[in-house]
């Protein structure tokens, strides 16, 4: 008797999702609430990983502004906890701008009213809604 028998296998998963265009990536952003503009923007700019542990962690004291980089604390998958990555000359203009105009510069980068945020998938889904 073979226990697998009646067992059907996955779908293969090997659909090519391609990225979105420049006019579909600013749409989104034009309607992203402030928490996913944010997150949007730091993925695209430092190339992290949009998760509990390397976006939703990201906090003020990981900006070192007079080294031009930004600490992000990594998976633990056997490589290095943290790395250093250079902040985008385009980018730290709007960094510096969020820190000042609303932000506690000790507090987490994305957030709600100043407590950290685990998903963004609400948002998400919204933001791709609102413009088709």
């Amino acid at each position: 008797m073979n226990p697998i028998r009646d067992y059907q296998p996955p779908a293969a998963d090997d659909a090519v999702i391609a990225p979105p265009t420049s006019s579909e990536v600013e749409a989104i952003l034009k309607y992203a609430n402030s928490r996913l503009y944010r997150a949007i923007k730091i993925a695209w700019y430092t190339g992290l990983r949009p998760g509990a542990v390397e976006l939703f962690s990201l906090c003020w004291d990981y900006v070192l502004w007079e080294n031009g980089i930004i600490r992000i604390a990594s998976a633990d998958k056997g490589g290095s906890r943290l790395r250093e990555v250079p902040i985008h000359p385009d980018f730290v203009v709007e960094l510096k701008t969020w820190m000042v105009k609303d932000d506690n510069p000790i507090g987490h980068i994305v957030h709600q009213n100043g407590q950290p945020v685990n998903s963004l998938k609400t948002a998400w889904k919204l933001a791709k809604k609102r413009p088709g």
